[in-house]
């Protein structure tokens, strides 16, 4: 596997009792979600460390993915436990993951559209990624097991696996207790990204704000019918008419707003199920 990939693997597989208080309910699209103590907490938690306006599945994948101080105990056992097997393994890096995207939304900077057009500015991580990808193949036996496999199902229809067995695992599992629970949880946390972005995306009001960009567009020069269909080869004239058109039709704005809405939405009709995922690792979610 290649180094780069590898680094993506890491941070990719890289999220009561008789006397407890009753539970909460909680009204979502219209039907009744019944929340555990638990769930409520986790809610709480969520809600008091997301900023207004912000994605609470952000701040949820925020505490489930391993930060630099987890990442780098993650790499010393999973090098320790190479070495022990008998080969050289360099840590990989710490390299912040993000599921979201700079980009998420369109091109909005019209001061960064001009300087890059559509590609993406340099990152600060562009160089440990080059660095990566010079390094010499790992044993990938060794490191993700002889394979073995372990299901993973995020419980949103599908079932993904995982490999098993290697150090990867011990490595994760050194400091989540249980890497196979974990790639549940963060299996699921992916999928209800997906589905709320997918819900946001096809919204009324984002609708409308994308016709407005479109028809923005069309008056810049540019013939374009969707999200998708940007001039990406324009260069930066087009990209900044982009960024320029995305803020006057406050598409980025209009999508966000409505996709944090959906993420709440799922986050309260999931609360009780992702808590008890939580459970099944040494995550720790209070402040």
């Amino acid at each position: 596997m290649p180094l780069k990939v590898l680094a993506v693997a890491l941070m990719a597989v890289l999220l009561l009792s008789a006397c407890s208080p009753p539970a909460r309910s909680v009204v979502v699209n219209s039907t009744v979600t019944s929340t555990t103590r638990a769930g409520a907490e986790l809610l709480d938690v969520i809600t008091a460390a997301t900023p207004a306006g912000g994605l609470p599945l952000a701040t949820l994948v925020g505490m489930v993915i391993p930060d630099q101080e987890a990442h780098d105990a993650i790499e010393h056992e999973i090098a320790s436990c190479m070495n022990e097997k008998g080969f050289d393994y360099l840590p990989v890096p710490y390299l912040p993951t993000d599921l979201f995207g700079e980009r998420r939304y369109g091109i909005t900077d019209e001061a960064q559209a001009a300087r890059y057009g559509y590609d993406s500015p340099p990152s600060p991580t562009d160089a440990l990624e080059e660095e990566l990808m010079a390094r010499p193949p790992v044993d990938e036996t060794a490191l993700f097991g002889d394979g073995a496999t372990a299901s993973i199902d995020g419980g949103l229809g599908g079932v993904s696996t995982v490999r098993i067995g290697g150090c990867l695992q011990e490595g994760w599992g050194s400091v989540f207790g249980d890497y196979v629970a974990w790639s549940i949880l963060f299996e699921r946390i992916q999928g209800l990204v997906g589905e709320a972005y997918v819900a946001a995306e096809t919204d009324a009001q984002v609708e409308r704000a994308l016709s407005k960009w479109v028809a923005c567009m069309a008056e810049a020069g540019y013939a374009v019918t969707s999200f998708e269909d940007a001039p990406y080869g324009g260069g930066s004239t087009a990209a900044v008419a982009d960024a320029h058109c995305n803020k006057t039709s406050e598409l980025a704005s209009t999508w966000a707003a409505v996709e944090a809405e959906q993420q709440w939405s799922l986050l309260l009709a999931h609360a009780d199920a992702l808590s008890t995922l939580i459970d099944d690792t040494t995550i720790a979610t209070a402040p």
